[in-house]
């Protein structure tokens, strides 16, 4: 469903996947951090404050 909204024709979902893959890779070249949850991640906040620290320590290690 997420990537689905992302779909170029005539791609298919794992060329949009892997667009998406090559895209994270170039903002973490650029030095930026990302950090991804899932819906059922956010019924444990704890889980997403403790990937979002780590992304933190990652960026000031």
């Amino acid at each position: 469903m997420k990537y689905g909204r992302l779909l170029r024709r005539p791609e298919d979902i794992v060329q949009v996947v892997h667009r998406e893959k090559v895209r994270e890779d170039l903002l973490r070249d650029l030095g930026w951090q990302v950090v991804r949850w899932t819906w059922a991640d956010l019924e444990h906040p704890e889980v997403i404050v403790e990937r979002l620290l780590r992304a933190f320590r990652r960026a000031h290690g």
